[in-house]
């Protein structure tokens, strides 16, 4: 039996985006917009702003002097990456107060944080449509696994392990017991909280490239560059984790970045490091 309406229960309880969370979607949804409102808006919170100049000496963006300041901190990550992880940190804040969540929240993180790198990376180089979009989307990818995983926590860590790394295989389980797959829960949460056209189509159909809908037809590159960062940040793990996973990324996917499969295993090996690279990171989001 479907439990679609248990997901949609769990995923309308999340909390919606207030204050200075809010400002930084209208942000991402208006490039002309004011980044030292945002800037100021994150001093007025001391949680906020100590996470966002955490984030900015952390190992993976420390270079040179110590950053002391939200401004300085903003400079050093850049707004885009800011606003992931603004956003990641919001997002955690969802189960983040159980302390038996802990280490699969890190698990959580840890990956999205590879595929947030991976999207702005490979959508700067590519020079796709709504590149600045990218770490965003990544970062947000798979939140909908947090609502199904809130309905039935032992049933999705049941499915997780059956899964054994194979997304596909995790999407037929979450569709056989929940009547969704987890991009389709988190379109929902995308919806509720208002996120740019672009980022709703990432997290959307970030498993399905070959059924993007017209009208999210001009979003099809950043939802491609979604899709292959999922893929590579998997092959990642698996190689760090010394598990097996066939590299098959999907054709559509490289068909509409114009790059053949070679090409796509190279970004791989540009990224090999990135999995242990981003475990600094992932300590000040949770």
């Amino acid at each position: 039996m479907s439990r679609l309406s248990e997901i949609i229960q769990v995923t309308d309880s999340f909390p919606s985006p207030s204050g200075v969370i809010a400002e930084i979607i209208e942000v991402l949804g208006d490039p002309k917009a004011n980044f030292q409102k945002i800037a100021n808006s994150i001093s007025t919170d001391p949680n906020l702003s100590g996470k966002v100049v955490g984030m900015a000496n952390s190992a993976f963006y420390a270079r040179g002097s110590e950053c002391t300041t939200v401004q300085n901190a903003i400079m050093r990550i850049g707004m885009d990456s800011l606003s992931g992880l603004v956003l990641g940190t919001f997002a955690g804040q969802v189960i983040s107060n159980d302390p038996e969540l802990e280490t699969r929240l890190k698990s959580f993180w840890e990956h999205s944080l590879c595929v947030a790198v991976l999207g702005k990376s490979i959508g700067a180089r590519l020079a796709i449509p709504f590149a600045d979009l990218g770490y965003v989307a990544g970062i947000l990818h798979d939140i909908g696994k947090m609502g199904m995983f809130l309905v039935d926590r032992e049933k999705y860590s049941q499915m997780l392990a059956e899964s054994k790394g194979s997304e596909e295989e995790l999407c037929r389980l979450e569709l056989a017991e929940f009547g969704v797959d987890h991009a389709e829960a988190g379109s929902y949460i995308a919806t509720k909280w208002k996120l740019p056209a672009g980022i709703q189509a990432a997290i959307t159909y970030h498993h399905t490239v070959s059924q993007i809908p017209k009208e999210f037809s001009r979003y099809a590159s950043l939802i491609a560059v979604t899709a292959l960062s999922n893929d590579i940040a998997h092959q990642i793990a698996s190689s760090l984790y010394q598990t097996t996973i066939v590299w098959s990324p999907d054709p559509v996917a490289l068909d509409l970045l114009g790059i053949d499969e070679p090409f796509s295993a190279g970004l791989i090996e540009a990224h090999r490091n990135l999995a242990e690279k981003v475990t600094s990171l992932v300590s000040e989001l949770i």
